[in-house]
């Protein structure tokens, strides 16, 4: 049986890395790593995040200097969306807050070390110089697209692209790359989506034409809501608007799961059901940004859905955020295999999430009449 590693203590890992923390003024509370979990206030587990990023920084070799002095802040705007990012005055990797402030409520605060920070200022850079020089007459096409209307030009794209699947294979290093990259371009316009779609490398104007499509015609796989919350956040506002199919497990990996109390309707030999709590608002809130999203499907642990109680399932507040989303046309409640949930919960939750967008047409018929095709 292999020995446990001894626990090193504060002043050992400070000694070794030649800055103490506990020298810092004041702690950022509320703020999140890139992963998504909080940042502590203990100083022993802050100590240790700092090791992390210490030991990682004398393995690998990381491009990462940045031109931000302390003190010093950086912003960027897109819209109604603004980032800005700043440099502490104190010790340590982690120096550089974070935060983000979306039009339609949304504001996340976090705290990046250097290397990360580094990535935000590389798109951040990219994003002011295309909004600077972006002219009135955009970039030509070439010749053979250039004669034709926007609208054919379209229709090639919708048919050029590729139908395919996107999926995080790394959580840490999408956390670390694309994830910071992505917040430095709220547009989304540079986000890496694939190098396989040689059409969107071609000039910058066939990529902002393309580029939609490229989304409409991906079917995106994210493995829990903080794979979910980092992709929509880095993706931009252009990817978020033309997603239109998403699989995403509903499970949270950065923070403690929910237990339920055994309720009534259970039997004695029930047992507490788990729920993610506090990941799935800022979720929510992202995907009901994704105005052409149509095709949804939720993968549950199906023991979950099998001990939960119907009251408690139903009173659950991400759950009941889910039945919010507007404009669904197919919802499928899954198991992790992706197998259909057959459970009366499963049923419900299918019919709750499809009628909103029944609700909304027949609001639209009382309004403007029924539609009739001929």
């Amino acid at each position: 049986m292999a020995k446990r590693k001894p626990t090193r203590t504060v002043a050992e890992l400070e000694e070794e890395m030649g800055f103490q923390l506990r020298h810092l003024t004041e702690t950022p509370t509320g703020r999140l790593f890139s992963s998504l979990r909080p940042v502590s206030s203990d100083l022993g587990e802050r100590t240790e995040k700092e090791h992390e990023e210490f030991v990682r920084r004398k393995c690998v070799k990381e491009s990462g200097s940045i031109a931000l002095k302390q003190g010093q802040s950086e912003t960027v705007v897109y819209h109604d969306n603004s980032v800005i990012l700043s440099h502490d005055h104190g010790p340590g990797f982690y120096s550089f807050p974070l935060d983000i402030h979306y039009g339609f409520g949304l504001n996340l605060t976090f705290l990046f070390s250097e290397f990360e920070a580094s990535h935000v200022l590389s798109t951040a850079k990219l994003h002011k110089l295309m909004a600077a020089t972006r002219s009135p007459t955009p970039t030509p096409v070439p010749a053979f697209l250039g004669l034709l209307p926007l609208e054919v030009r379209q229709a090639i794209y919708n048919l050029a692209l590729p139908q395919g699947e996107w999926r995080m294979i790394d959580d840490e290093d999408f956390e670390r790359d694309n994830f910071p990259r992505g917040i430095g371009d709220p547009s989304g316009f540079y986000y890496p989506l694939s190098k396989a779609l040689s059409v969107l490398r071609v000039n910058k104007q066939i990529r902002r034409e393309a580029l939609p499509f490229a989304y409409r015609r991906t079917i995106f796989c994210l493995d829990n809501l903080e794979s979910a919350i980092k992709f929509l956040i880095a993706v931009g506002q252009v990817g978020r608007e033309n997603i239109e199919t998403l699989r995403l497990a509903w499970e949270s990996t950065s923070e403690s799961t929910n237990s339920w109390d055994v309720s009534s309707d259970q039997g004695p030999g029930g047992l507490p059901g788990r729920l993610p709590s506090g990941s799935t608002s800022t979720c929510i809130q992202l995907l009901k940004q994704c105005k052409r999203l149509r095709h949804l499907s939720l993968q549950f642990d199906s023991d979950l859905i099998q001990e939960i109680g119907h009251h408690a399932f139903r009173a659950d507040a991400g759950i009941q955020d889910l039945c919010t989303l507007q404009g669904l046309k197919r919802v499928e409640i899954q198991d992790w295999g992706m197998i259909p949930l057959e459970s009366d919960l499963a049923k419900w939750l299918k019919e709750q999430m499809e009628g909103a967008r029944r609700e909304d047409e027949r609001r639209d018929e009382d309004t403007y009449g029924p539609n009739i095709s001929i």
